[in-house]
């Protein structure tokens, strides 16, 4: 007969299950694409019969916390949505369903929405001591002692001798002031552990509550021996010994009181800590690692992620990274096809992929990358940036200088930006704008040399009378060859004394280059300044402020 009874139940419950999944959850859609971000929104659940009922789950604002935490909840919303749809679920499965997206809830603390979800695992699976478990730790940790022993009474039911569950129900009979409810959970955990100091530190409060002052202290100093760290219990001990009369380590004990709390070996618990640090820790410990150099530590760490968490963008787009980084581009390429399979506007994932491209001599392919990247997201200031390299590169100087005016509208210190933004314009011939914009990034910037030396260079060597400014010129680029020395200003300040009317000062200095750069061994640029030097020498002024083939037109991509 009580197996019958068993069968009837199972099947009474569910077919409940299955009536109350028909006609209560919210479709896909509505629960998600109909979701502004940001907000609160309620998945509905309403009583479909007597023995099954659902509470409404709320799905908490994720906005303020961490993109990678953002993303791991969100996928475990989704996972749960398409698990309660899944046609013939079972009681067991819907607990479980309910259950596990109540854990990830748990891991960050959101209690009202991990406890809806508990609250509907134990209606659907209330022989699941996990979920019985679980709603008396989270009625504890918001202070509803009175529901919290309720629930761990039957989880206790269902595992008579769990060490977690007895140690956590002593706590709350403590708290509720009912010691001698507390004192036989105590002893049997520590029956089954004589080390628990978790065990001790609990006889020692019940001892102390029954002002037994002299086993108090007993207690309580056998369970700090085992965890000296547990400095909550100083206070306490404390009190012990005010009680003994020994007011001296009465005062030493409270000067060292604390907050930690003696251990308690909690399986489910750890679960929590593994759902919330396990995704999170790996991206730490990876990001650390490329960091430092430690390039097989990260590849081995993002690995994990993606094992973790196989339908996370992210884990799949750092996996890339990190691949991208040891030097496996078809491996990266493949990591970051498949996160964009799984979120196709990811602005981050198109950026990665753009610059692993980019690196592959593949720059159409890379462009288009970092374009949908800026679409996706108008602030990814490194997309725009990035793309307008790419665009110089290839030509497409209109837009490449638009590209640049975007950064510098975002970032008004970068001075890279600003001097291409007028290179840019430079290849276009739109010289008096040119000029405009490097005056410009020089006010804004007065101590940017390269910024000063394009100037410069624009002042002495432009095509259009009307830019050009020799004195100016000349001023600029010498105050810029004082700050670096370098070939380039070098070369500027030649151009800058020709512009004023000294062509012999400008070839003796163009010599002295060329014999620097022979001396180097680097023969191409020789000639490309005996061009130059000819026209010194005829007495002429330069009217090409870069050669065709100078690097400038060609920025490498940063790293």
């Amino acid at each position: 007969m009580s197996k019958n009874r068993t069968t009837l139940r199972t099947i009474t419950r569910d077919l409940a299950v299955a009536l109350s999944i028909c006609l209560s959850f919210v479709p896909k859609s509505e629960a998600q694409d109909q979701r502004p971000p940001g907000e609160t929104v309620q998945v509905r659940s309403e009583p479909k019969s007597s023995e099954h009922t659902l509470v409404a789950i709320l799905y908490p604002d994720l906005s303020k916390m961490d993109p990678i935490i953002q993303q791991q909840l969100r996928n475990a919303q989704s996972e749960f949505i398409s698990a309660t749809e899944r046609p013939g679920i079972t009681a067991t499965q819907l607990g479980e369903a309910y259950g596990q997206l109540g854990r990830f809830y748990e891991a960050y603390e959101l209690w009202d929405s991990a406890l809806a979800c508990f609250l509907n695992a134990q209606s659907s699976d209330p022989d699941r001591f996990d979920w019985q478990y679980y709603l008396g730790y989270t009625y504890q940790r918001q202070g509803d002692l009175n529901k919290a022993r309720v629930f761990f009474d039957k989880a206790l039911e269902i595992r008579p001798h769990e060490p977690a569950v007895l140690l956590r129900l002593a706590q709350v009979h403590l708290d509720l002031n009912h010691p001698e409810l507390a004192r036989p959970l105590l002893r049997e955990a520590l029956v089954m552990n004589k080390s628990s100091a978790a065990a001790l530190a609990g006889l020692g409060k019940v001892a102390l509550h029954e002002r037994n002052f002299a086993e108090a202290v007993e207690k309580f100093e056998a369970a700090l021996a085992l965890e000296p760290q547990a400095s909550s219990l100083r206070y306490p001990l404390a009190l012990a010994y005010r009680g003994l009369g020994d007011l001296a380590k009465a005062e030493a004990n409270l000067k060292k009181r604390g907050r930690d709390e003696p251990n308690i070996s909690d399986p489910l618990v750890d679960q929590l800590q593994d759902l919330r640090m396990g995704f999170f820790n790996l991206w730490v410990r990876g990001t650390e690692a490329l960091d430092a150099g430690r390039v097989a530590e990260a590849v081995e760490a993002y690995r994990k992620m993606v094992e973790t968490s196989p339908e996370d963008p992210n884990a799949h787009m750092y996996f890339g990274i990190g691949l991208m980084r040891a030097g496996l581009r078809d491996a990266a390429a493949e990591q970051f096809t498949e996160a964009l399979r799984i979120a196709p506007n990811h602005a981050d994932v198109h950026y990665n992929f753009g610059l692993l491209l980019a690196r592959r001599g593949l720059e159409e392919q890379a462009i288009e990358h970092f374009q949908a990247a800026i679409k996706s997201n108008p602030e990814l200031k490194d997309g725009h940036f990035q793309l307008a390299n790419l665009l110089m590169r290839t030509g497409r100087y209109e837009e490449a200088g638009q590209e640049y005016s975007v950064v510098v509208r975002m970032d008004p210190q970068n001075g890279f930006a600003r001097l291409m933004e007028a290179v840019a314009l430079v290849r276009l011939r739109d010289y008096a704008r040119a000029r405009a914009q490097l005056e410009q990034g020089l006010a804004a910037l007065p101590d940017d040399t390269d910024i000063a030396s394009a100037l410069a260079r624009l002042l002495a060597a432009c095509p259009e009378k009307t830019v050009r400014d020799g004195p100016r010129a000349l001023k600029l680029a010498a105050r810029a060859f004082k700050a670096q020395q370098d070939l380039d200003t070098g070369e500027t300040v030649a151009m800058a004394l020709a512009e004023v009317g000294q062509p012999d000062q400008a070839a003796q200095m163009q010599r002295a280059m060329i014999a620097k750069v022979d001396q180097l061994g680097q023969s191409d640029l020789a000639r490309s300044l005996r061009d130059n030097l000819i026209l010194y020498e005829q007495g002429k002024a330069c009217r090409t402020p870069w050669r065709d083939d100078d690097p400038i037109f060609k920025p490498v991509l940063s790293q």
